[in-house]
């Protein structure tokens, strides 16, 4: 089985949590962040595609991506994941389409984390000044991140 996990980052939390993934599926597992140069979908027999949620919104890319290649993708076992300090899963169906979700074998949300030094200043001084966020903080959800392997390594 030969995965491919697209994602896309602002401040490397979904890239830490795409790693976290790649660590827990059988077979081969290639990492492509959807703003560099992206392998042949035709590669694949697995697509995983997680992003996160920024003013409610997942990454534009990784959005027009799956449109895209929706076609391909309904013809691959899909999973889908959001990583985000909220935990709403109207983030997962108003980032991709209907008929990949109910194509997808696992949607999760991974949790999320707020690394205040990752994050420019202005936005640092949002988080700290008028969201009175003194400290960042680490709430990855490893039990979903596990949950999504299974199913997937399932045959």
């Amino acid at each position: 089985m030969k995965n491919l996990i697209v994602y896309a980052t602002k401040h490397g939390t979904v890239k830490k949590c795409a790693e976290m993934l790649k660590a827990k599926l059988n077979g081969e597992t290639v990492l492509a962040n959807v703003k560099e140069a992206l392998p042949d979908l035709e590669d694949f027999d697995t697509v995983i595609l997680g992003g996160s949620i920024y003013i409610g919104k997942i990454q534009k890319k990784l959005s027009n991506y799956a449109k895209d290649n929706l076609d391909k993708l309904l013809k691959k076992k899909v999973a889908v994941f959001i990583c985000s300090g909220e935990d709403k899963l109207q983030y997962i169906t108003e980032s991709f389409p209907e008929k990949l979700l109910n194509h997808a074998v696992s949607k999760q949300l991974f949790g999320g984390e707020l690394v205040l030094e990752n994050l420019n200043f202005f936005t640092r001084f949002l988080m700290r000044r008028i969201m009175k966020i003194k400290n960042g903080y680490a709430r990855i959800k490893e039990a979903n991140i596990s949950k999504l392997a299974d199913k997937v390594n399932e045959e």
